[in-house]
């Protein structure tokens, strides 16, 4: 699937929920925040209509597709991506390793209460140069390798 072909964006950021049209302009969102000391950012796409009985049934009208999740504090970053069955892989940057002390690790935690390992956070820059590379490319960065969670 072409991501840049899909009509619908949608970005939460710091629990602000933005819906956009264009690849382009979660970019420019994407863009817009990194200079923040702390954010928390998840990207979805469309995942087109439900089934009837599932709006029957009062769902949401469309499946919404979880691409990646990012979180970072300071310059230390946890980026996760999902695959189609929400599987997990989470990103490690061997060729550029990084050390985070036990209070910046919580704070990128995605929600967990277990702070991530020191081999799962990367650089903040690194991590939006690779959700960029992601959303252009539609494929995760062969320069990152993955701790696959299911």
């Amino acid at each position: 699937m072409n991501l840049s072909a899909l009509d619908k964006w949608f970005v939460e950021i710091n629990e602000e929920e933005m819906e956009f049209p264009s690849i382009a302009e979660v970019l420019k969102i994407l863009k817009s925040v990194e200079n923040l000391e702390t954010c928390n950012v998840w990207v979805g796409k469309d995942g087109g209509q439900r089934p009837w009985w599932h709006r029957l049934l009062g769902t949401q009208k469309r499946f919404i597709d979880s691409l990646f999740a990012l979180e970072w504090h300071n310059e230390i970053a946890s980026l996760v991506f999902h695959d189609e069955n929400s599987s997990e892989y989470r990103a490690i940057d061997k060729e550029k390793p990084i050390s985070a002390s036990e209070h910046d690790k919580l704070k990128i935690a995605q929600g967990e209460r277990v702070a991530p390992s020191n081999e799962e956070c990367i650089s903040k820059h690194r991590a939006l140069v690779a959700v960029s590379e992601y959303l252009q490319n539609n494929k995760r960065p062969n320069w990152l390798v993955y701790n696959f969670v299911q």
